[in-house]
């Protein structure tokens, strides 16, 4: 939900039906109510040996780390008090698309 340029992980009427329980008691909200958003990070490696002699060889690899560059943004804010409760941060928990060649000379 988007609401006055932030993303919330609730809308506002969802929101409102949440309060803090008194001290001393147990709330009644379920087990495994709060789904954090998901995480998708696809990574990737290709690699190709050449022969140049009998003895001696050239190996390629390309690894590839999020190669679809997909952001997997934080856990929403939980304290109920909380004037931003439900509200999806900025801060992503993986990296971004990152690509390193290497090669190898075996003799």
């Amino acid at each position: 939900m988007l609401e006055s340029g932030r993303n919330f992980w609730f809308d506002a009427s969802t929101r409102s039906q949440f309060a803090a329980p008194s001290p001393g008691s147990i709330g009644n909200t379920g087990r495994n109510f709060f789904i954090a958003p998901n995480y998708f990070q696809w990574d990737s490696s290709l690699s190709k040996k050449f022969r140049l002699s009998e003895r001696v060889s050239f190996d390629v690899r390309v690894d590839a780390r999020n190669v679809l560059n997909n952001p997997s943004f934080d856990n929403p804010t939980a304290v109920i008090t909380s004037t931003i409760f439900g509200r999806i941060n900025d801060s992503v928990t993986n990296n971004a698309r990152r690509i390193q060649l290497s090669g190898k000379l075996t003799f």
